[in-house]
């Protein structure tokens, strides 16, 4: 799928409570009295870096302070920022100093009180710390990822949507793995073992995890397509195992899998495979691919129900695989489904650049997909592939082909329990699967709702997994590099 390169992400710094920003500390006089809150000024922010910062991101038609900063305090975030007008960002903590800006910058009038500014355009946010919201977030314990820089692995992170199916027991904070954390041993663990001694999730970095393993906490590889991370395939090793490597590889088991420490369980960032199960064993946890970075926060309260849209499919992508070529020969020589019905956008080849001329923008993509009752998605490098979540979050039902039974080597068991996706044997009998489902308009309509509730349902259970795996770890300091705590 196409992705494109971006550079890393800025480091954010955190502000701690009862600290100001750039020396701006004026009582908003915007605010109503039930909802104290700061305004701690205009801020230039990285777009893509800020989300992870964020629990949700809503676009509110009667958008202001007041709302969007109750919205925020009853959700446990000690800060909120307005902008572009309708958006309302919750967040666990502000932007850099560095990017204060000048307040005419934020000076588009709020939708409904033109007495009241909401941020500007060109990411420029006015941000607000909600003295009210402060005091909630403190009283709940913290859970902090800590995530490569990888804008394209790790999109499901940097983006911030995986806290959104979170419950309500913890609140969340993002810190980017980077060079200053990420290439010096002493600097990761006086933050991993000093500065933040509590819950913790790793994504990717894994020699550095794995050799500094600071306890309390959770690892999550950062897989590849082929499914081969940690295993041996053809002689080769795929992982920090293998001659002259870090750990040792279990030659005698299936796959060859690398030996971790008992302490260290592998929870797979990407790409399922059945391997990785029959290797590492059934505990083996999976998150799954997601949306892309670029991809637009969608709200499902404004989709279109499927029996009122306007394609009956789409078919979106580059031939990267020959089940690619094959639905589109499919496709183009269908009878059953009315070309007006459907939307093909195929381009012969891969491209790096998102923004190349053979693709859709991101913004026109989502809009095809919110008019489209299916989304076609074959087979690349792997089945699991950002085009399944981006459909569902746009409400689109997925439609794939479980050709000689290759998804369920490929997918979760969880995807074939009452998920709602539409599962052909092959991709020629896709369009009268397809046809015969949108003659049954009120059965359409319950199954997108049906695929909606599954992917919220499924979303929340692996935030839930990880909570989960925190609180029940009896020895939560095994193997860890920190000063442990003197015995009384």
């Amino acid at each position: 799928d196409a992705v494109a390169k971006l550079s890393a992400p800025a480091t954010v710094v955190a502000v701690p409570p009862g600290l100001t920003v750039g020396g701006t500390d004026m009582q908003s006089p915007t605010l109503g009295e039930s909802l104290p809150a700061t305004l701690l000024g205009c801020f230039k922010v990285d777009k893509m870096n800020r989300r992870a910062a964020h629990r949700t991101t809503v676009k509110r038609t009667n958008n202001n302070p007041d709302v969007c900063g109750a919205a925020c305090s009853a959700d446990g975030f000690a800060f909120f920022e307005i902008t572009a007008r309708i958006q309302c960002w919750c967040a666990g903590y502000s932007p850099a100093a560095d990017d204060m800006v000048d307040d005419t910058l934020c000076s588009l009038r709020c939708p409904d009180r033109v007495d009241v500014f909401c941020g500007g355009g060109q990411h420029t946010h006015s941000v607000h710390r909600s003295i009210a919201a402060t005091t909630t977030a403190q009283t709940k314990p913290l859970i902090t990822f800590y995530v490569e820089p990888a804008r394209t692995r790790n999109a499901l992170f940097l983006s911030g949507r995986f806290t959104r199916f979170a419950g309500p027991k913890y609140r969340f904070n993002m810190v980017v793995l980077n060079s200053r954390l990420a290439r010096n041993v002493t600097a990761f663990r006086h933050e991993v073992c000093v500065v933040n001694p509590g819950f913790k999730v790793f994504v990717g970095h894994g020699e550095l995890t794995l050799t500094s393993w600071p306890g309390n906490c959770v690892w999550s590889v950062t897989g590849d397509e082929a499914g081969d991370w940690g295993l041996k395939r053809n002689g080769k090793y795929y992982g920090l195992h293998g001659p002259n490597s870090v750990f040792p590889t279990n030659e005698a088991a299936p796959n060859g899998p690398i030996m971790l420490p008992s302490y260290a369980k592998p929870w797979f960032r990407q790409y399922y495979d059945a391997r990785q199960v029959e290797s590492f064993g059934s505990a083996v946890r999976f998150w799954p691919l997601g949306s892309r970075l670029e991809y637009p926060d969608i709200d499902p309260t404004t989709w279109t129900v499927a029996s009122a849209r306007s394609y009956t499919y789409s078919y979106i992508a580059s031939i990267t695989d020959p089940s690619r070529r094959r639905l589109l020969d499919v496709v183009m020589n269908d009878t059953v489904i009315p070309k007006s019905k459907a939307v093909i956008h195929v381009s012969d080849q891969w491209h790096a650049n998102l923004g190349h001329s053979d693709y859709m923008g991101p913004a026109q993509y989502a809009d095809t997909m919110l008019q489209s009752v299916f989304a076609l998605c074959p087979k690349g490098h792997s089945i699991e592939q950002y085009r399944i979540y981006e459909a569902i979050e746009a409400g689109a039902i997925p439609v794939l082909e479980d050709r000689d039974g290759y998804l369920r080597m490929k997918l979760p068991p969880e995807y074939f329990k009452n998920s709602g996706l539409l599962f052909v044997d092959s991709w020629d009998d896709a369009p009268t699967a397809m046809q015969q489902l949108v003659t049954n308009t009120k059965g359409l309509d319950r199954r997108q709702q049906t695929v909606s509730q599954w992917y919220a349902v499924y979303m929340r259970s692996r935030m839930d997994e990880i909570e989960l795996a925190l609180e029940s770890n009896k020895d939560p300091l095994a193997g860890s590099v920190c000063p442990q705590p003197a015995v009384q």
